[in-house]
């Protein structure tokens, strides 16, 4: 019955996590070819393989079987952690596959270089690497829109962890394209801070843990070894309200209990934004370095 209960919660917050992406809208670009490894554009997972400056790269794409080519669907691209993530990994973690099924979405799930990003905080192996994970996510979205029908008003990304500081980046770098970031642990890298001037204002949704072992709440150094600068939870989300040119003060509500683990979630949300567009934060007091309200990888990761 635990067991059941955790999968239909997990389900039921990524399913917040689609409606947060359906209400926004943005434009996206050029076209480029790739080349599909299974399943030569039928409905099901995809493992599509790309180069960016002569590196092969490679996706995962989940096609809905709703999809009808000539009808545009929106597109939501899905950023695992670093570590030993993967896109695999984080699309059994998330749930999005049955999600796509069920609202007739596409969704990928990009693999990093060596199973990180480029985030902009110095020290990744991507970065340290040279890796140029804004080409290759400008890539992904000319290979899939040269072969699928999408809405260019309805492009969404969302990370976890080391893809949700990614995220950050693509929100400041590629707002052109998007609709709407959500980031899960994952806040603004302090460099790209210092640069961020994104193009349009986008809708931001920011979930974090209040006793995080990993992101420290108020910003400062990523625990664990030279992990790089960040900006604290509350920083990076008034960076998003300030660029987004949002009123200045949210407002707070407590969430009905869901999950009975000792965390409360406190939802904080910006309104009068840009081209009406919104700025939420979920404050998971209590909550750890995870995607909630999944069970922690390991016990050190929190609840």
């Amino acid at each position: 019955m635990r067991r059941k209960m955790s999968a239909s919660l997990w389900l039921a917050f990524a399913f917040f996590l689609l409606i947060f992406f359906v209400v926004v809208s943005s434009y996206a670009g050029p076209r480029h070819r790739g080349r599909a490894n299974r399943g030569e554009n039928g409905p099901g997972d995809q493992v599509r393989s790309i180069y960016v400056d002569n590196r092969e790269r490679t996706f995962l794409l989940h096609l809905p079987p709703s999809y009808t080519p000539g009808q545009p669907v929106p597109l939501v691209l899905i950023f695992h952690g670093g570590g030993r993530g993967s896109g695999r990994g984080i699309a059994r973690r998330t749930g999005f596959n049955r999600l796509a099924d069920q609202h007739g979405f596409i969704a990928v799930y990009p693999d990093g270089y060596r199973s990180n990003w480029n985030d902009g905080r110095g020290t990744t192996d991507a970065e340290r690497a040279g890796i140029d994970d804004i080409s290759f996510v400008r890539q992904i979205l000319r290979e899939v829109q040269d072969r699928f029908s999408i809405d260019r008003r309805r492009i969404y990304a969302v990370g976890l962890s080391n893809g949700g500081m990614f995220v950050n980046r693509l929100g400041c770098e590629l707002a052109d394209r998007l609709a709407a970031i959500a980031f899960v642990v994952g806040p603004m890298p302090a460099p790209v801070a210092l640069r961020c001037e994104p193009q349009r204002p986008l809708s931001v949704l920011g979930i974090f843990g209040t006793e995080d072992p990993l992101i420290p709440w108020g910003g400062g150094e990523v625990r664990g070894g030279d992990r790089g600068p960040i900006l604290g939870v509350e920083e990076t989300i008034n960076l998003w309200v300030r660029k987004n040119g949002c009123r200045a003060r949210g407002e707070t509500e407590i969430l009905p209990r869901r999950v009975e683990d000792g965390t409360v979630v406190k939802k904080t949300s910006y309104r009068g934004c840009r081209e009406d567009r919104r700025v939420v934060l979920y404050t998971i007091e209590g909550g750890g370095h995870v995607w909630p309200p999944a069970r922690p990888v390991s016990r050190r990761a929190g609840r």
